[in-house]
């Protein structure tokens, strides 16, 4: 999986009903991270849609949580067979050595893919890309992913560590002959993002944003 680190940055996530003043705005670094070629171990089902945990993660008052900027029901959708899976991270390298990426059937109960990656040095948002080495996902399916932060244990790095986790779900669909035509006639980044988000293609329009 190629490595890229981006220079853009976003504005922090807040919740629909929530309004964002000058003085609210927060500017974080946006990572595109690479995936360890060695893949742990299989392990635990996946939590509800858009759940998560810090584990045994250090609780970080000044930084949001562990959260995956797509995760309301129904708007999940990308036109990708290869999509990018975006989260924001409040741990660094300085907190965890490694993350661990899967993605799983509905059920959360084969695996399609799982690999570990090396965490950023500072929080931010972070998008993980399915490589196209893999088998790309089929229209009309739904797809459970799961990611993991492996922090060690306050007691002592060599005790077993609950992680840190973030779970979610994606569904490829067929791109219509509307959003085709509206992507075919954008000339400029912004309007590929409109037309993304008017037919409610998050992942997708978050790539783009990025």
């Amino acid at each position: 999986m190629v490595v890229a680190w981006s220079s853009c940055f976003l504005i922090s996530r807040v919740e629909a009903d929530q309004s964002i003043s000058k003085e609210q705005e927060v500017q974080l670094p946006t990572y595109f991270i690479q995936a360890n070629p060695e893949p742990p171990d299989k392990g635990t089902p996946l939590a509800p849609d858009g759940t998560g945990s810090r584990g045994d993660c250090l609780y970080k008052a000044e930084l949001p949580p562990l959260h995956a900027l797509v995760d309301i029901k129904n708007l999940y959708s990308t036109v990708s067979d290869y999509p990018t899976f975006w989260i924001y991270l409040p741990y660094t390298s300085d907190d965890a050595p490694l993350g661990e990426f899967s993605l799983q059937d509905e059920d959360g109960e084969n695996d399609f893919y799982r690999k570990s990656f090396k965490l950023p040095d500072q929080p931010g948002i972070v998008g993980i890309r399915l490589p196209k080495t893999e088998t790309p996902l089929e229209v009309g399916q739904t797809y459970a992913w799961n990611i993991k932060i492996k922090c060690p244990t306050r007691e002592s790095v060599n005790q077993p560590s609950t992680p840190a986790y973030i779970t979610g779900d994606v569904r490829r669909v067929a791109q219509s002959p509307d959003l085709e035509k509206e992507l075919n006639e954008a000339k400029i980044p912004l309007e590929r993002i409109t037309a993304y988000s008017k037919h409610h293609i998050w992942y997708d329009t978050l790539t783009e944003l990025a």
